[in-house]
């Protein structure tokens, strides 16, 4: 009788983590960060007829020597670089998607969601 009752408890384990398996892609992105590969082919089928404007990182070799060591020692380009990349973003078509901000959310929790993604 307890081996009937083991081989019927083992039988819905098993059972349930059948059932559990419907949900990869979740798991998949759980445990790697990011989607699978199929799923990724997906969602950027939809992605394929909407035109994007390709965001063109700046030429540093091309950069005056000030603006490199700018960079180079404060991490950011200098004030007068930062306004001329500011008016040529506002007067391109091209928006980049912003991250809404919620009142409710503090900075402790906006960091954990960019920092883990979740």
């Amino acid at each position: 009788m307890k081996r009937v009752i083991i081989m019927a408890f083992v039988g819905a384990t098993f059972v349930a983590a059948g059932m559990a398996q419907s949900s990869n892609e979740e798991r998949f992105k759980a445990k790697f960060g990011r989607y699978s590969a199929a799923e990724e082919a997906r969602q950027s089928a939809g992605q394929e007829n909407t035109a994007y404007r390709a965001e063109t990182l700046p030429v540093t070799a091309a950069a005056p020597w000030n603006e490199q060591w700018f960079k180079a020692k404060y991490g950011r380009y200098t004030p007068t670089e930062e306004a001329r990349q500011n008016r040529e973003q506002e007067n391109s078509a091209f928006r980049a998607e912003t991250l809404p901000v919620t009142p409710s959310t503090t900075w402790s929790e906006q960091w954990m969601k960019l920092k883990l993604g979740r």
